[in-house]
């Protein structure tokens, strides 16, 4: 519970789904444990992503993830609460 209200509280809807609610300009989250370790999660959590394009050259795009300012202990609560999310239907 402490996962998935810090999952709302810090903007993470604002972006991505989950259970068919939050925004559409990142990917969905449902499942996200079965493909992605809790390492991975925690440390894309921690430092964002910047998300790249073009076939014939590398770039930044427009959406990037900006790295949380959320403490070791918050995202952990929250990657535990991702990981029970099931895959979506």
């Amino acid at each position: 519970r402490k996962g998935f209200k810090l999952f709302q509280k810090s903007g993470c809807m604002a972006c991505h789904q989950v259970r068919g609610k939050g925004g559409k300009l990142a990917p969905g989250l449902d499942g996200v444990g079965i493909s992605r370790s809790r390492s991975y999660i925690e440390n894309r959590i921690k430092n964002g992503a910047i998300v790249i394009y073009d076939s014939k050259r590398y770039k930044p795009s427009r959406y990037s993830m900006p790295p949380s300012k959320l403490s070791k202990r918050q995202i952990e609560q929250i990657t535990d609460f991702l990981l029970t999310l099931p895959e979506p239907e």
